[in-house]
């Protein structure tokens, strides 16, 4: 996932013309991977061609996040008064860690609400938090469209 992050961020944050394009469309790659990663999900299994397609899932997850994030923070910098410059810029740091801890607390939450007794309780578990994940990476794709459309 930070792999793909990284190369996601360098191959975009460049991109002034078709930012609205990136921002639009960039979700759809998280929410591709997440569907990649509840499909092939956790599996007892020495396969390379099925490590590759999890390597593929958590690949295209990092990309969405990162090809929309320098472009996101770039508008948080630019539409932040000249007072509020620093506390805008340390804020984003802020919500990574904040977005985070919700994240793990949520993914917490739904474990243990699952139940795990043993492998296939937590399989299902790491699957059910996988398809999950696709809700909120849904409606900002959703949302992103909406804000770049206009």
């Amino acid at each position: 996932m930070a792999a793909g992050w990284t190369a996601g961020s360098i191959a975009f944050s460049g991109v002034t013309s078709r930012r609205a394009l990136v921002i639009g469309t960039a979700p759809a790659f998280s929410v591709a991977g997440l569907v990649v990663l509840t499909l092939a999900g956790p599996v007892r299994s020495t396969s390379w061609a099925l490590v590759l397609v999890i390597a593929i899932g958590l690949l295209l997850l990092g990309w969405g996040v990162g090809a929309v994030w320098p472009h996101l923070l770039t508008d948080v910098l630019l539409l932040a008064g000249d007072d509020d410059q620093e506390v805008a810029g340390a804020s984003a740091t802020t919500v990574q860690l904040t977005a985070t801890a919700f994240g793990s607390a949520c993914a917490g939450t739904i474990t243990n609400l699952m139940e795990f007794a043993d492998s296939a309780h937590t399989a299902a578990a790491a699957r059910m938090l996988f398809a999950l994940s696709v809700i909120p990476a849904a409606a900002a794709l959703i949302f992103a469209r909406r804000v770049t459309s206009r």
